[in-house]
């Protein structure tokens, strides 16, 4: 399928194969949340109540969450519900008390957050009383950890709950691992990374230093300006070019193939249109990585296992890298990769281009320069980066599906069917 400068693609909606309540009928939130408000809440109403970031976990096991507006004669008026249907048994929990996340409870508790948090930061003694102590979610996805933003006075930090303690402590490891705070690009721009303040079993939880977005944007205003692809392409080369001062797991191209099929199986038992779409690609993506392997001389980098655009900021002085969790050795091109197949689905079907998209990946290649470590691999390492890119298609397609977004599938799904440049080249 061809696009000109101005025109999105026509993407093919998936079709939805299995019954999904939550997902397509609004009216049973509405009916479960006033059932909940009579039982919990007596003698206050549902005003409105929104089903929303429904997540199909396997056949016969859905969650979501029910936003809900009470009347408005008390203070606390707004509340979401996490409901998991299993096999036809719904149960239901009131945030923060999410059944996949068993601690997040207790670390939005102040008198249990506390007390770590001014035990990490500088400047904060424990016998100093600290006003405006705040805990706020930034981020609570349906699978993974919960990103919190901790404000203590004038200080902050993050805190990320994972849904088990094991989970923390690989991330702390991992952070340790890297061994820096800071790498530098290209040019001389710093890259700031994550500091580890601290972990905590208990609340199956890591703290971090914070890495505050902040500067102008080109038309003035107070919002930080986007960072752009060149920009992303050189914090990305600086990062690769770091050596570890500890042990990272070695994570080959067979594990990222591996992921994607897991996706695909559990896809499949629910839009078997979508996993057959993306069965050829991943078959092709598989055979050009193998056949396109990093030579012997080239030894693997320090890859961030999860690099998108949204994992970048603009600090006073230079960038800070986000979300260091899947830190590992690997292939550079599977960074790349990943950034370009994220890059190109911003925005949309609305605000997609072609051409644009074109453009991106070459200013980005250009930018991030030759394979690391001075061998000459230009043929293979292109063929990897264009592979890399058609496997993380296809991961953000079947993604969305299990999500219920169908328009993000579509576009991922018609971007992957479009034709590409040919293995081994880069437009």
């Amino acid at each position: 399928m061809r696009t000109d400068q101005h025109s999105a693609p026509a993407p093919h909606a998936p079709v939805l194969r299995v019954p999904a309540p939550w997902a397509s009928d609004p009216s049973l939130g509405e009916q479960l949340a006033a059932q909940w408000v009579a039982t919990h809440r007596p003698g206050r109403e549902v005003a409105r109540a929104r089903t929303h970031s429904t997540l199909y976990r396997g056949p016969d096991d859905l969650s979501t969450r029910v936003g809900v507006r009470l009347d408005a004669d008390a203070v606390a008026d707004e509340l979401t519900l996490l409901v998991r249907d299993h096999a036809g048994e719904v149960s239901v929990a009131e945030f923060p008390d999410d059944p996949f996340l068993p601690t997040l409870a207790d670390a939005l508790r102040r008198d249990v957050a506390e007390p770590i948090v001014r035990s990490i930061l500088p400047g904060n003694p424990w016998d100093a009383a600290l006003p405006d102590y705040r805990a706020l979610v930034v981020h609570h996805p349906r699978e993974g950890a919960c990103v919190l933003r901790l404000q203590l006075g004038g200080a902050e930090a993050y805190a990320k709950v994972y849904p088990r303690a094991e989970n923390a402590t690989a991330a702390a490891d991992v952070l340790y691992a890297v061994g820096s705070a800071e790498v530098v690009a290209p040019g001389g721009d710093v890259v700031r990374l994550p500091r580890l303040l601290g972990v905590s079993a208990t609340l199956r939880a890591t703290f971090l230093e914070s890495l505050t977005s902040h500067g102008p944007r080109s038309d003035g205003s107070t919002k930080p300006s986007p960072v752009s692809p060149v920009e992303a392409a050189r914090a990305l080369r600086a990062f690769h070019e770091h050596t570890p001062s500890g042990r990272l797991p070695l994570v080959p191209a067979s594990v990222h193939v591996a992921r994607v099929q897991r996706e695909q199986q559990l896809v499949v038992t629910a839009w078997p249109d979508v996993a057959e779409r993306v069965d050829e690609p991943i078959r092709t993506v598989a055979s050009v990585l193998d056949a396109f392997a990093p030579p012997a001389a080239q030894p693997p980098v320090l890859c961030h296992g999860d690099f998108t655009p949204g994992q970048l900021v603009r600090m006073p002085k230079g960038l800070g890298l986000l979300d260091l969790d899947t830190v590992s050795l690997g292939d550079p091109a599977s960074d790349i990769g990943r950034y370009l197949a994220y890059e190109e689905m911003r925005g949309g079907p609305s605000e997609y281009s072609s051409s644009r998209a074109a453009a991106t990946r070459a200013a980005f290649v250009d930018a991030y320069g030759p394979a690391p470590g001075g061998v000459e691999d230009s043929v293979g390492f292109a063929a990897r980066v264009w592979a890399h890119r058609r496997l993380n298609l296809a991961l953000i397609a079947l993604r969305a599906a299990r999500r219920f977004k169908g328009a993000r599938s579509a576009l991922a799904l018609t971007l992957l069917d479009t034709r590409d440049p040919i293995p081994g080249r880069l437009p």
